[in-house]
């Protein structure tokens, strides 16, 4: 009689999990929404502001290629490209100092995944495209 009550004790009884089995969405937060914090915190003060300061290169990069465009198609879609890019890398900053909601954005080229990686890539594609063809757009 005492082995069933100690057999019945021991299933109700919570075996501990790690936390990232428990939860899967914490690893792809840290490595897919939380990536500058990830960087600052593996890598140091000096590699996060070199990475924001490539991002903030890429921002003024497409703002001067938009001065050398002249046709109103061709500046519109940089002015789309541009906001795109400068959105989600201005809300991460802003969600990362704690002055907006957390909400899953991911910052273009450096964030973990394919589709992300894929519409910064066609948005920078498109931006240099215009650019190449400006003597004859």
């Amino acid at each position: 009689m005492g082995n069933k009550k100690v057999i019945k004790a021991s299933l109700n009884f919570p075996i501990p999990t790690p936390t990232w089995i428990s939860s899967p969405t914490t690893l792809t937060l840290k490595i897919k929404v939380k990536i500058l914090l990830t960087i600052l915190q593996s890598y140091g003060i000096i590699t996060g502001v070199i990475v924001v300061c490539i991002l903030g290169f890429i921002f003024f990069r497409i703002a001067h290629i938009l001065g050398f465009i002249h046709n109103e198609y061709g500046r519109l879609l940089i002015i789309g490209c541009l906001t795109y890019v400068t959105t989600q890398i201005v809300y991460h900053l802003l969600m990362l100092f704690g002055l907006v909601p957390f909400m899953s954005m991911t910052i273009p080229f450096i964030s973990y995944g394919v589709f992300p990686m894929l519409l910064g890539s066609v948005a920078i594609g498109l931006t240099l495209s215009i650019y190449r063809r400006k003597p004859y757009v």
